[in-house]
């Protein structure tokens, strides 16, 4: 047989795909969640979807959400930096942030058997004491986690003695 290199190869037959289903819930505080099941890679993905995006930068202040959105892993709560970026490690997660200019997304992507804690984290990372789109660049780093709810319980409660 012989291979001419010059060429691309014909595609071969088209393949059938079926997309999975997705299975879309309301929780009780409004927060709506859609899951799909992949069950051939033990992977699990978790992404929050804000409706803000860099469209939403005050006048004069272009890329303050995606400052914002590239520093929710620089610490958080009782966690520096440092900590977040090591327990994200120890799970073998990767935190990623991808802001758009009507949407702003944080996903953690962790083998399945640490769903729970990556998903602990990225609420960590997330639910903050103040609205990080708000603060002006030099206050940002007084946001902290105001609490972490998981499986619909509160796990973690900010005092409200220390609340600005």
């Amino acid at each position: 047989m012989i291979v001419d290199r010059g060429r691309l190869p014909e595609p071969g037959p088209t393949r059938p795909f079926a997309f999975p289903a997705i299975d879309k819930t309301t929780l009780a505080n409004g927060l709506r969640v859609w899951t799909v099941h992949h069950t051939q890679v033990p992977i699990v993905a978790f992404m929050l979807l804000v409706r803000r995006g860099a469209s939403s930068d005050p006048p004069g202040k272009d890329g303050l959400a995606a400052v914002s959105a590239d520093m929710l892993d620089e610490g958080s709560g009782d966690r520096s930096a440092i900590d977040m970026h090591e327990a994200l490690a120890l799970l073998g997660a990767q935190f990623d942030t991808d802001i758009g200019s009507d949407a702003t997304v944080a996903s953690v992507t962790v083998l399945s058997r640490f769903a729970d804690r990556a998903l602990g984290l990225l609420a960590d990372i997330v639910v903050l004491t103040k609205d990080i789109f708000t603060l002006p660049p030099a206050r940002l780093f007084e946001a902290e986690v105001a609490q972490t709810i998981f499986d619909g319980r509160i796990v973690y409660q900010r005092s409200t003695e220390t609340d600005n």
